[in-house]
């Protein structure tokens, strides 16, 4: 997953609805974290990288749906644990602000698909194409 400087990450936050922004920095999501990662025995390190990742999923960056994902490939943990973590954070941290956080997914979608759209109309290059051996020269 990509690295994103502290700029980048406080213009995102700063874009946000007043609830994601309050659950970022809320001592109840900092708890739920710390009680979940205390739960399957994860050590300090991999806990600031599932807050890290919770973070990032509040900020519009990694779906939801995907934390299982990069917890198991970003902080190698194991494949059950980082499902069992996920759960527990989607259910405790992500579901009561489900409606915004479907919205700012949406908004998201919805630009990479007018980038796509914008992709599909531009003609291609084919600058890069050498001289067609085939062709009869024009005299």
């Amino acid at each position: 997953m990509a690295e994103y400087s502290k700029e980048e990450l406080w213009s995102l936050y700063e874009q946000l609805p007043e609830n994601l922004k309050e659950a970022i920095f809320s001592a109840k999501t900092a708890e739920i974290i710390e009680q979940t990662t205390k739960k399957y025995n994860l050590k300090k390190e991999k806990v600031s990288g599932v807050a890290k990742y919770t973070g990032y999923v509040l900020l519009g960056l990694l779906p939801p749906n995907e934390l299982a994902n990069a917890l198991e490939k970003e902080l190698e943990i194991k494949a059950e644990t980082a499902e069992n973590i996920s759960q527990e954070l989607n259910q405790l941290v992500f579901l009561p602000l489900k409606g915004t956080l479907e919205l700012l997914y949406k908004d998201e979608q919805e630009k990479e698909n007018n980038k796509e759209i914008k992709n599909k109309g531009k003609r291609k290059d084919f600058s890069s194409l050498t001289k067609d051996p085939y062709r009869e020269p024009i005299e």
